[in-house]
């Protein structure tokens, strides 16, 4: 259940089963058992209190509690309501540590690099955990780069979600999470939408890390769905799986994934082609939902991350 202010209204709990390839079995025992039993209830965060979802390894003197309360700013967290109001006075944060990296209205993305702003990622961890039941907290956060998704007011930039992207790996997206105040706005879709975005800026074919939750695997075959139709629309000649992912820089196994899921891919021999009449497209559309919020390319202003950097990065975590 989610409160706003003096109203209440409730959110749904989507279905989060995991697709477990990749994953060793004793490993995943060991994480079921650690995980089953979620020790905070809810969350307090700026105007909104928010219902947990599953176990999260804050700090000992954190757990069993029935609200923790955080910071909205640097997401420090406190057990007591008072402890957050003392530190709000003090607190002069008003947006993500890291870069503003683009902004469109009243919404902006910041890169924060976890070698830089490790306090701060591993925070933003704990946070994601209480509702991702198959985020794992394995790696030091300064493996990682997060991008911060916020919304602006006068107040400042209050954050919506975030995605993280390993350095030094070939997917664009590691971990994924909309917060659930601030679901059904379609900003999981512009999330996904973002890290293709900072593929094409890299000039590479990008996909996200498995395993994906059944709600998350969902969530990119509506975007890949979406992001093939209407190059499609735009190319009416010959087009190949290699011209779509040079052009969207989703992986060519993501692309026959999802037309495959779609059953819109056919063979003849050693030759594959696509089976798309009118009316199949209308349903494709109306299957991968409202449209992605746009992202805007002169807005962003990103330089991707020079991998050569590894050596000379890396201190011993405190």
């Amino acid at each position: 259940m989610l409160r706003e202010g003096g109203g209440m209204s409730k959110v749904q709990r989507e279905p989060r089963g995991i697709l477990f390839s990749g994953m060793d079995e004793e490993y995943l025992r060991e994480h079921e058992e650690a995980t089953k039993v979620k020790s905070i209830g809810t969350i307090r965060m700026g105007r909104y209190s928010v219902d947990t979802w599953y176990f999260s390894p804050y700090p000992k003197l954190f757990q069993n509690v029935q609200t923790l309360h955080i910071c909205e700013f640097c997401l420090t967290f406190f057990r007591e309501e008072t402890e957050l109001r003392r530190h709000t006075g003090l607190c002069e944060c008003r947006h993500p540590p890291g870069n503003e990296i683009y902004r469109d209205k009243d919404i902006a993305m910041f890169e924060v690099d976890g070698n830089h702003c490790r306090v701060y990622c591993e925070n933003l961890c704990f946070l994601s955990k209480l509702f991702l039941d198959h985020k794992t907290l394995r790696h030091p956060v300064s493996l990682f780069l997060f991008y911060v998704m916020t919304e602006i007011d006068d107040k400042g930039y209050h954050i919506t979600g975030y995605f993280s992207k390993e350095k030094y790996s070939k997917n664009n997206v590691s971990c994924i999470l909309t917060l659930p105040q601030h679901q059904r706005k379609g900003y999981g879709k512009f999330l996904i939408n973002f890290s293709y975005a900072l593929s094409r800026a890299e000039r590479k074919a990008g996909t996200p890390e498995r395993p994906l939750s059944d709600l998350g695997k969902a969530s990119y075959i509506a975007f890949w769905t979406e992001a093939i139709l209407a190059l499609l629309e735009r190319n009416e000649g010959r087009i190949s799986v290699q011209d779509l992912s040079r052009m969207t820089c989703i992986e060519q196994a993501d692309i026959l994934a999802c037309l495959e899921h779609h059953g819109v891919l056919k063979s003849k021999g050693e030759c594959f082609f696509l089976v798309l009449p009118q009316q199949k497209i209308k349903a494709l559309k109306e299957a991968a939902g409202r449209p992605s919020r746009a992202v805007k390319a002169e807005e962003l202003h990103w330089i991707p991350y020079d991998r050569y950097l590894m050596p000379f990065e890396y201190s011993p975590q405190a």
